[in-house]
């Protein structure tokens, strides 16, 4: 405060220190001040100097109110004799205020639709329509609906409140759906031109708004304009009274229509009825004409004008522009009225007769050496249809292409076109056939269901057989595929290697039709011979794990004597690319079945399954993997010389008879050895 002893300005505080308004709002600062004597907080809004850096953008009263004009930012400043302070104010764009609705109460008959408006007032007190911004609602979806750019179309009578909304700003307006108003008028008579002392029925039919038509024949006001001539009462029947003309008027409310009626001078004698058939079969028309002789000897075609009756309607029905429909056999007396003049004619409804044929195909191309079942239906003409296919001639324009065998069945001769048709009480239908290339209708797989064993290939033919019977060679134009590749795969020429134990379903293919057969991957078992080595001489026999499955692998080992018999058995596992060293001596024939070491015999090694048989049990194992085995021995020579030899094992099928048997002949020996007849597993890992 300013007073007597004027205590000296020290700091000076603007607020807001950083607002951020829209384009067209204000924002009202104010300073605050610390003084020499202790006084804080003083307002010194009123004793400040406001400026702006660009007054473009925001400019400034002397109360501290600042205006904006454009968006961007600037600074206010607040100075107060040597002591001043600033804010930064940001301007951005004009934000959304209000939303007008127009028109804002409007009132539409049913069927009709009104075009709304929305106009959006900015910050800046500018203004844009947004009707295509805003998002529509009708409160009333089932009275108006409202389409997203601001159509309300009109649905059922009722109000509905049709709100436009944009963000969190609206605007509603009311809209009243009346009922449909009448459009227009059309204005039709049974007669233009009647004879003197006849009448016209005049028909008035209403269009409204919803687009629905009404006959308002009785509704509206009927008006002629030469009653001497017609006159016409309240539902439209204009009663001639004079030769002349008369414009008849149909009124309601302000919508109008009219139509002319000329009136002849002749009156009706008599009424002739004809008939363009007197006999019609079941179900078909004849159309009866009434002419009408007057007194001037004129005639006057009068078929829409009378009054058709028929003596039976049981057996036909006849309509009021006299078309005569058979309903039952029979004979009926036709009727024509005019006033009190009558004429009359028979008609008698016969059996239904055979109109036409219709020969259907299921396909319009066969081809060659196929044959397909051709239909006949024949349509009577009471409408009723018939299978005529087993009583029906049927006949083909070429036999050589197609021929008929038996009751409408076709068969595939030869290349080319042609026609069959079917006949029947001079009534035929045909239909036209091309006979096409033979196709192919199978696919055989040779050898069937092949075996091969592990790690060999097998050449697999494929024959296709066509629809004229013929065969070819299809290997090679085929598409092979495995089910389990895994066990096997196959060339795109049929060639298939065994990969792994097991069985799997092979497909050769073409197009659609395909070839299937079941493939069956053998086991593989290494077998050696060998004899009771020399005095101190012994025989190593090594087996490896190829490494071919990625896991450990069982070496099954199954020793048989000079007789065939198995003299003992036992696995043992071996790591991937892992070996394995038995020793002939110790290992095969240290532990005989029957205690007596064979001098000669034979040995196989299965390899097998790891996961499935951790203990490498040789009396149960899941043959798997390639063997790879061979023996090392020591041979004499003359002059006490010796030398060693090396040579693989010989790698032989294992069908699953032969398994099961070694198997079999194992779990013996473990169950009546006692011990004795289980081999050594070597060294190795």
């Amino acid at each position: 405060m300013i007073n007597g002893t004027n205590p000296a300005l020290i700091s000076l505080v603007i607020a807001p220190e950083a607002p951020d308004v829209a384009l067209g709002q204000s924002v009202q600062f104010r300073t605050t001040g610390k003084f020499s004597d202790g006084d804080s907080d003083v307002n010194m809004t009123y004793w400040t100097v406001w400026t702006s850096s660009d007054p473009s953008i925001a400019s400034l009263d002397s109360s501290g109110l600042a205006t904006t004009h454009s968006t961007g930012t600037v600074r206010i400043t607040a100075s107060c004799g040597q002591r001043s302070a600033s804010a930064i104010l940001a301007v951005s764009k004009a934000v959304l205020v209000s939303i007008a609705v127009t028109p804002s109460d409007s009132s539409i008959p049913l069927g009709d639709s009104v075009q709304l408006t929305a106009t959006g007032t900015f910050s800046d007190q500018s203004t844009q329509d947004l009707t295509s911004a805003v998002t529509w609602a009708s409160s009333q979806p089932a009275v108006a609906a409202i389409s997203s750019s601001g159509l309300a179309v009109s649905h059922s009578v009722g109000a509905s409140a049709i709100t436009a909304t944009l963000r969190s700003v609206s605007a509603s307006s009311q809209l009243t759906v009346s009922a449909a108003a009448l459009v227009s008028l059309a204005v039709s008579a049974n007669h233009s031109t009647i004879p003197l002392g006849t009448t016209a029925q005049f028909a008035a039919e209403g269009v409204y708004t919803d687009q629905s038509t009404q006959d308002l024949t009785s509704a509206v006001t009927w008006t002629s304009s030469q009653p001497a001539v017609a006159a016409i009462s309240s539902s439209g029947l204009a009663v001639s009274h004079s030769v002349g003309a008369s414009a008849i008027t149909a009124t309601l409310r302000s919508v109008s229509a009219s139509s002319q009626l000329t009136v002849s001078a002749a009156a009706l004698v008599s009424l002739a009825v004809s008939a363009n058939h007197f006999t019609i079969p079941l179900g078909t028309t004849a159309q009866f004409a009434a002419k009408g002789v007057y007194t001037d000897q004129s005639t006057q075609d009068l078929t829409d004008a009378v009054t058709w009756t028929s003596s039976s309607s049981g057996i036909l029905n006849i309509n009021s522009s006299g078309l005569a429909t058979g309903k039952a056999v029979g004979a009926a007396t036709v009727s024509a009225k005019s006033g009190s003049v009558i004429g009359t004619a028979a008609l008698t409804v016969s059996a239904p007769v055979l109109v036409s044929i219709a020969v259907i195909a299921p396909n319009q191309v066969m081809p060659l050496g196929t044959r397909q079942q051709l239909t006949a239906t024949g349509t009577l003409t009471d409408g009723t249809t018939s299978n005529l296919t087993d009583s029906a001639i049927w006949s083909s324009g070429s036999a050589s292409i197609v021929s008929i065998i038996g009751n409408g069945l076709a068969a595939a001769n030869a290349l080319g076109h042609t026609t069959i048709s079917a006949s029947m009480s001079a009534v035929s239908g045909s239909t036209a056939l091309t006979v096409s290339s033979p196709i192919l209708v199978s696919i055989s797989i040779s050898p069937a269901n092949p075996t091969v064993p592990l790690a060999a290939s097998q050449q697999l033919v494929a024959t296709g057989l066509y629809s004229d019977g013929s065969t070819k060679d299809v290997t090679q134009s085929s598409t092979w595929n495995v089910d389990n590749p895994a066990i096997a795969t196959i060339s795109g020429m049929g060639v298939a290697t065994a990969e792994q134990v097991g069985a799997t379903g092979i497909e050769s293919s073409i197009g659609s039709v395909v070839g299937s057969a079941t493939l069956t991957v053998e086991p593989l078992a290494a077998v050696g011979y060998f004899t009771q080595p020399a005095p101190n001489t012994d025989a190593a026999i090594r087996v490896t794990n190829t490494g071919s499955t990625g896991q450990s692998l069982c070496a099954m080992v199954y020793i048989f004597d000079q007789d065939q018999q198995m003299a003992g058995c036992c696995g043992c596992v071996i790591s991937p690319d892992g070996l394995r060293t038995f020793s002939l001596s110790k290992d095969f024939l240290g532990n005989p079945l029957t205690g007596i070491s064979s001098t000669a015999g034979s040995v196989m090694i299965v390899p097998a399954d790891y996961s499935s048989n951790p203990s490498c049990d040789a009396a149960s194992s899941t043959p798997s993997g390639i063997p790879a085995a061979w023996m090392t021995s020591l041979q004499n020579l003359p002059n006490n010389q010796s030398a060693t030899t090396e040579e693989p094992l010989a790698r032989t099928p294992l069908g699953p008879t032969l398994s099961s048997s070694l198997q079999a002949q194992c779990g013996f020996v473990q169950q009546l050895g006692a011990g004795h007849g289980i081999c050594g597993c070597g060294t190795g890992d």
